[in-house]
């Protein structure tokens, strides 16, 4: 508790207005104050999450090589690029993956509006790894994964099971994918 108390005496010293610098996105102060509390399993603390796994993938050399994608990116891969075809970011991403640049994609993902899932493409393997805490397996985000890998490299990928901790709760799919993806691109 003293750990917690701490932390909320020194947020009380941040100011409630402005945003936090030093991430892809604009994401309001204030917004750190549900850190220490159940709330801060948001898309915006995932997002936190998933940039500073850039950061370290940068700090190790393979900034350049791998892609860490929000969970919007597999929204819009699974409701919309059937559609649309060409959305830039996932085009781009896509023909890098095609072509070599990006050797791995790596992210999580919403299932059902309520789940949350760890993706990883290994485009030198030709695998997808998937990691449900749930022990599930959507086959409609992995179909969408595999039509929107085919477009760009012709080529079929096999999916395999991402090592994962299983979920005993109805809330710890979020940071339990995050742990999923980042101990596996950063073991």
């Amino acid at each position: 508790h003293s750990i917690c108390d701490t932390a909320l005496k020194m947020f009380n010293c941040i100011p409630q207005t402005g945003n936090i610098s030093g991430f892809s996105f604009n994401s309001p102060l204030h917004s750190l104050t549900t850190y220490p509390s159940q709330a801060w399993f948001s898309s915006t603390h995932i997002s936190h999450h998933l940039d500073l796994l850039w950061v370290d993938l940068i700090q190790v050399g393979l900034g350049t090589s791998h892609e860490v994608v929000d969970d919007f990116f597999f929204i819009i891969l699974h409701k919309d690029y059937f559609k649309t075809g060409k959305d830039q970011v996932h085009w781009t991403i896509g023909e890098d993956l095609s072509s070599g640049t990006c050797k791995l994609i790596c992210g999580i993902a919403n299932v059902d509006k309520n789940h949350w899932v760890a993706i990883a493409v290994n485009g030198e393997q030709r695998l997808i790894f998937y990691s449900d805490s749930n022990g599930g397996r959507s086959s409609e985000l992995v179909n969408a994964l595999k039509w929107w890998i085919s477009v760009h490299t012709k080529v079929e990928f096999a999916v395999f099971d991402m090592p994962v901790t299983w979920q005993a709760d109805e809330f710890s799919c979020r940071p339990f994918a995050l742990n999923a993806v980042g101990t596996f691109v950063l073991p």
